[in-house]
């Protein structure tokens, strides 16, 4: 009997757990951080919604069948693109950013390709600007860094969609010039391709887009040269017809910021929502070692009165957080929904930063 007793005993402590649910004491200052967040996002509702994040469930539906298109599609071209095994770590590299170069030094040797923005289509036209630098080619292709420069519709601080645009529905004498040249000059700088970069594109034009970007890498191939599209997420994926660039472009770069413009509210430039949903997304798209995933290390300063933005970099975000004292406790805030840092700083104009450096973050 006494034997009978002990085993129940043991049962019923065995199970205690799992009838029980313990309860969790939560630490004072984890209520009291809490506590904080809440009344900062009623005082400041522009920052509270995330009102982009889910954007990406837009593009979802569609994402879930191009997989079998792209396989079929492949199957009847007879071809597929092959790329090198191992890591790609490319950087951006901007000639009129002084640290830029410093930052090589230091780093270069985590980076496999470097893409420095020497590339622009400009004019009614459709004509190509090319400033590139021959030490900085001779400088990586001595420590092993392939340079991928960047070609953008870019003219001073603009995007020109209409020099695009013009040169994929224009005439095929157009074009051929336009790709002979680009062609050209990479073959001048033997360097390892473009990244291309064409923002605002009207996505009426998508199919004479596409078919830009697919003669462009027709040229490019049989040269040896790879041709890499940069991929905004939003509504320009409308101008892009992923299914067949994924048998034409060596590499798709994911930008995985700008969630939150210099135009909009303040906001999350890369919340945890839409970061990892858009990633989600994407990856139906051709193959996953086709991916590049762009990490923003910049930030907005929101002027709260006249409610535009000043793009800037970390650095500086932070030295602006330090001049005004929220190095101190409680001067960054991380907190829902979006997960980015966000610093609160009131003078004489009051100011509001969202900062993205999604790679600590991530």
């Amino acid at each position: 009997m006494l034997g009978l007793l002990v085993l129940l005993a043991g049962v019923v402590l065995a199970i205690w757990p799992v009838w029980i649910h313990p309860a969790m004491r939560v630490p004072a200052s984890v209520r009291e951080l809490k506590g904080q967040l809440k009344t900062d996002m009623a005082k400041y509702p522009a920052t509270a919604p995330n009102r982009n994040a889910d954007r990406w469930k837009a593009y979802l539906d569609k994402s879930l069948t191009v997989q079998a298109r792209i396989a079929q599609m492949r199957l009847a071209g007879g071809k597929t693109l092959s790329r090198p095994p191992g890591e790609v770590r490319p950087g951006f590299y901007s000639d009129s950013d002084p640290n830029a170069l410093v930052s090589l030094h230091e780093h270069g040797s985590q980076l496999t390709h470097l893409a420095p923005e020497w590339l622009a289509v400009v004019g009614t036209d459709g004509r190509l600007v090319a400033s590139g630098d021959p030490a900085l080619i001779e400088y990586c292709t001595a420590r092993g860094i392939s340079v991928i420069p960047v070609l953008r519709n870019l003219e001073g601080d603009r995007w020109q969609p209409e020099a695009v645009e013009n040169l994929a529905r224009g005439p095929a004498s157009n074009r051929a010039r336009f790709v002979r040249e680009l062609a050209a000059r990479l073959a001048e700088w033997k360097v390892a391709g473009v990244l291309i970069e064409f923002n605002q594109i009207d996505p009426a034009y998508r199919d004479e887009f596409t078919g830009l970007l697919i003669e462009s890498a027709e040229v490019l191939h049989p040269a040896g040269r790879e041709l890499w599209l940069s991929v905004s997420l939003g509504e320009q994926l409308d101008a892009l017809d992923l299914e067949s660039l994924s048998n034409a472009a060596d590499r798709f770069v994911a930008l995985m910021f700008d969630e939150t413009t210099n135009t909009d509210d303040p906001g999350p430039l890369a919340s945890r929502e839409w970061f990892e949903g858009w990633l989600q997304l994407i990856s139906n798209y051709g193959d996953r070692d086709q991916w590049i995933a762009a990490l923003g290390t910049f930030a907005c300063d929101w002027n709260m009165e006249t409610r535009l933005a000043e793009t800037i970099s970390f650095r500086d975000a932070m030295s602006r957080a330090s001049y005004a004292g929220l190095d101190q406790a409680n001067g960054v805030l991380i907190g829902p929904p979006s997960g980015n840092r966000t610093v609160q700083i009131v003078s004489d104009v009051q100011g509001q930063g969202q900062l993205a450096e999604i790679a600590s973050r991530r």
